[in-house]
């Protein structure tokens, strides 16, 4: 199995008799808490969404529960009779809910980061570029759930034949995850609440992932607007040495900047410009401009820089800036061109267009084949603890991407 050849059993004491240290929330112990960590793992690998489930679909292969640590007298007795049916063994569906359920926080983390630090050390990421994708994915509930967070959002819906705003409160929970576009590969989550911005997030997901392996690992990171921060972005450059591109607004000066540059002549110093013909991968011509040192950003900068805007004497800091004029052969609309931020050199134009081309990988090739493939949605309980004892066991039952394997397909667009 996959997960014993990564140590996985090694990391939760499976394969010792002793203790793993987890489960500090467990007050009665009849078995090993690691041991339960591993069954709920099964569950997902067999892609049972379920609970109801789990009884007829794994607790009767007993090949396989013996594979994973089960004795053959637990298998026949069960380990505790008292208040179920005979017929459910070896534990009851609701024990396994409730081993998720008590697992912490720092436990879960524990466990995910130990999962990364194996793949490291066996020497997954020495094929990493170090590009990675940001981003963060709503896990919507009901109001029932315990400890749900709550955002109100603006949708728009037909009224009479009319477009009309209306607001809508969802309930929930948010995954954010930090990932390796080319070996598609997590390398740290973080679950929270639905409510908090995304660029909350930012760097302590990148901090984790340099933890999990090595302070250069990362490089350049993708993000969507929601990670859109000044302070943020300026930290990752000058702290962190990680390069970014992120998409600007649409409503903000610098944006208006580099669009009023859409018709001007590239004059190879400040603007460029760039253009592909289409072909089998790229459906149509795509044209674009580089501007290097625009300087309408006024949030881009350390918190020092922040306090000083409205200061007579403020400097902004320069930022470069994308501009994509045609896509797919089509021309854009002037002054309705998209527009990308990135502390990249933009002298080439096409280099940054073909790497932020990557980020859609974490919304295709993992939010959406967890939530279609492996059941992150089918949660075993209606709470918060329960929600993230899910969540991280979903990610580590799935198998990365590694050069030597035949690369997994995503699910269709």
């Amino acid at each position: 199995m996959f997960m014993k050849e990564l140590g996985m059993f090694e990391l939760l004491g499976v394969e010792s008799a002793l203790r793993s240290g987890y489960g500090k929330r467990f007050y009665r112990q009849m078995f090993d808490t690691a041991l339960l960590l591993v069954t709920y793992e099964i569950k997902i690998l067999l892609g049972i969404a379920s609970m109801n489930q789990v009884g007829e679909r794994l607790f009767k292969d007993l090949a396989l529960l013996r594979l994973v640590g089960y004795s053959s007298d637990q298998l026949a007795s069960g380990f505790c009779k008292r208040g179920h049916k005979s017929s459910q063994k070896p534990l009851h569906k609701n024990t396994l809910a409730d081993a998720v359920e008590k697992l912490t926080a720092a436990e879960l983390e524990e466990i995910f980061n130990g999962a990364v630090k194996r793949l490291w050390e066996r020497g997954l990421f020495a094929h990493s570029k170090g590009v990675f994708a940001l981003d963060a994915s709503d896990l919507p509930t009901t109001k029932r759930y315990e400890g749900a967070g709550k955002r109100t959002i603006r949708k728009q819906q037909k009224k009479r034949g009319k477009l009309i705003e209306v607001e809508e409160t969802v309930y929930g929970f948010k995954l954010a995850a930090l990932y390796e576009v080319a070996l598609r590969q997590v390398v740290a989550v973080k679950v929270s609440k639905i409510n908090p911005h995304d660029s909350t997030f930012t760097l302590e997901l990148v901090e984790q992932a340099r933890r999990n392996l090595g302070p250069e690992a990362v490089k350049l990171l993708l993000v969507d607007r929601g990670f859109l921060d000044g302070e943020t972005l300026w930290k990752l450059k000058h702290d962190l040495n990680i390069d970014f591109v992120v998409p600007a607004k649409s409503n903000m000066r610098i944006t208006q900047d580099a669009q009023s540059l859409a018709q001007e002549l590239p004059d190879h110093d400040y603007l460029f410009f760039a253009q592909r013909p289409g072909d089998d991968k790229q459906q149509g011509e795509v044209q674009l401009r580089g501007v290097r040192g625009l300087i309408t950003y006024e949030q881009y900068g350390d918190a020092e820089h922040q306090k000083r805007i409205n200061r007579k004497d403020f400097q902004p800091n320069p930022i470069n800036a994308l501009l994509i004029q045609s896509y797919n052969g089509k021309l854009a609309e002037s002054g309705k061109e998209k527009v990308f931020l990135t502390s990249l050199p933009v002298d080439d134009p096409l280099i940054i267009y073909d790497a932020y081309d990557l980020r859609s990988l974490i919304e295709n090739c993992l939010f959406r084949e967890l939530k279609q493939g492996w059941n992150l949605l089918a949660f075993p309980k209606k709470t918060e603890d329960a929600v993230r004892g899910h969540v991280y066991p979903v990610k580590l039952g799935e198998r990365p991407e590694h050069p030597d394997l035949q690369p997994r397909q995503c699910l269709p667009h």
